[in-house]
């Protein structure tokens, strides 16, 4: 579908609204059918490459909406005619729920060219759209650097204060809350102040995001432990893929992928959504994974987003050369597991109460489980570079837990050991069982396949991690083998077998959260909640830390 002649503005009449304003639109993109099939499809998989808004990268799907041509033309209309396509991604806001006001921080420099395309395609109406100020794109500040020199976190401020900010460095800047229709696009200035509120009785509002830049605009990935909260903190590794939309790729300032090869092949936008769903279940293999001779540091992303069970869920690999340590000790708020591949690592952790601190040396196999707000780092003791697995999580606690799991650390036990199943070829041997701040239940055990053992497809309540050890396995109609990594969604089907001849073995993690459907409709009174613990941020480091633990 092309975009409606009524209601595009003429090229001069976009790119003079766009510059001024800091937006266009909104403009007629896609059919209802479309927007439809787009919400059945949910297509979030095959998972994002390197972060959670890598999904043009790796996703026929989104490929196909990133490069849809009508689009194109417009996005090329504000930018020039060389446009890379880097971020893309489905948003839901359920009734009620807040997207605080924020400048996007990837986009935030005064100095950048970016235009981010924001397409509803369920339940989009003036209640639920984007709401932005006009004009802001040119104070020169992010509304998150305005509110720190304020003494204000993200989330905060109410919109009439920001309202006031924003008066005050422009008199025409005002809240414009779009009057918008499923299908329709509007873009917009990648350094606008905006943000959303869902003020529908019901109805989850679905919006596409496809974040567009001129090639010379460099893009990084936010640093995750930053809480998004300025100063702005980024990766240096790894560089966000990048998909070639129109024209030149630039100096290589930002990294260029060719995007998913099956996308490349089927084309347009129509081919795409007639596609079958594909599933949210996701094998990767271990590929070789190569040190970073300036940092020591090289990082992998799997996978970054919410899950059936959890609100936020990362995984990455890591490759440490010798010597090398990530970071500092530190601490941050998500649980996580540390599975060594390869080569020999020193843990390091710190009590809570004591500088002091612990190390102890693991090689491959050996598995480590940090509570929230755990002092550690790893370094790598050589001779070579080592690997490691890294599954971090968050979730809203189901009830308060004072008493949560400790950290620790294990080692699994030889292929063949543990009890074995209904199948005599598969064997168990359980690791841990932990109740922790975020998880209702932590299960960790060790499995061991013998050849031409395995389980039938079927289904768990939970979601499930996979961290293949020894010998090689087959789920999804993939096989994997050591070091490869694996995680089957709450309720989606998998089955696993071992097609090889010596036995397999594997480490499974099964996260039991607090399913998405269970949890309660946000209220005014969590949004409340949420504005004060936004304040305990600002609390001293090991206080704070505390009461955003509980």
């Amino acid at each position: 579908m092309c975009p409606d002649p009524r209601t595009t503005p003429a090229g001069s009449e976009l790119r003079r609204g766009f510059e001024e304003r800091g937006y266009a639109g909104p403009i007629r993109l896609l059919a209802p059918e479309q927007c439809r099939r787009i919400v059945a499809l949910r297509p979030d998989a095959p998972p994002p490459l390197e972060w959670y808004k890598g999904y043009a990268a790796a996703s026929p799907l989104y490929h196909a909406l990133g490069v849809h041509p009508p689009l194109v033309e417009l996005v090329a209309e504000l930018l020039g005619e060389d446009v890379i396509l880097w971020g893309a991604s489905l948003v839901d806001r359920r009734p009620g729920q807040v997207h605080p006001w924020h400048t996007d921080l990837e986009t935030a420099d005064p100095s950048g060219h970016t235009v981010t395309a924001w397409i509803g395609v369920a339940n989009t109406r003036r209640e639920s759209s984007l709401a932005v100020i006009p004009y802001s794109h040119r104070f020169g500040e992010s509304l998150q650097e305005v509110g720190h020199g304020l003494g204000l976190a993200r989330g905060d401020a109410t919109t009439e204060e920001i309202a006031g900010w924003a008066r005050h460095r422009d008199p025409r800047s005002e809240i414009v809350r779009l009057d918008m229709t499923d299908g329709e696009v509007l873009l917009f200035d990648g350094r606008l102040w905006h943000g959303s509120n869902n003020l529908l009785q019901e109805g989850t509002r679905t919006a596409l995001i496809l974040q567009y830049a001129a090639p010379d605009t460099l893009i990084r990935i936010p640093d995750p432990d930053g809480q998004f909260e300025w100063p702005f903190r980024f990766l240096e590794r790894p560089r966000p893929p990048c998909v070639a939309v129109r024209g030149a790729t630039g100096s290589g300032r930002n990294r260029i992928v060719a995007g998913p090869a099956f996308a490349r092949e089927a084309g347009s936008l129509e081919e795409a959504l007639a596609a079958e769903p594909i599933s949210p279940c996701w094998v990767r293999e271990l590929v070789r994974l190569d040190e970073d001779p300036d940092t020591g540091w090289a990082i992998y992303s799997e996978f970054e987003g919410d899950t059936p069970c959890l609100d936020y869920l990362e995984v990455h690999t890591s490759v440490l050369s010798a010597g090398a340590v990530p970071h500092p000790p530190h601490d941050h708020a998500p649980e996580e597991i540390i599975v060594v591949l390869t080569g020999q690592v020193a843990i390091v952790t710190a009590g809570a109460e004591s500088e002091a601190t612990r190390e102890r040396q693991l090689g491959p196999g050996s598995l480590v489980y940090h509570r929230a707000h755990q002092v550690h780092t790893i370094r790598s003791l050589g001779p070579g570079p080592a690997s490691y697995c890294i599954f971090k999580w968050r979730n809203v606690a189901a009830r308060g837990r004072d008493a949560a799991a400790a950290s620790s650390i294990h080692a699994f036990g030889p292929a063949g050991a543990g009890a074995a199943g209904e199948d005599p070829g598969v064997r168990y041997e359980s690791i841990f069982d932990l109740e922790t701040e975020y998880l209702d239940r932590l299960h960790g055990h060790f499995t061991t396949l013998e050849p031409g053992s395995g389980y039938a497809p079927h289904a768990d309540a939970y979601d499930v991690g996979i961290v293949v050890v020894e010998g090689q396995v087959e789920t999804l109609g993939r096989r994997v083998g050591p070091g490869g990594v694996i995680f089957y969604p709450a309720g989606e089907r998998h089955g696993m077998a071992n097609p090889g001849d010596e036995p397999a073995a594997y480490l499974v993690f099964e996260l039991h959260g607090t399913r998405r459907e269970a949890r309660r409709a946000p209220s005014r009174w969590r949004g409340r909640i949420r504005r004060a613990l936004g304040r305990v941020r600002r609390l001293p480091g090991r206080v704070a830390r505390r009461v955003m633990g509980r």
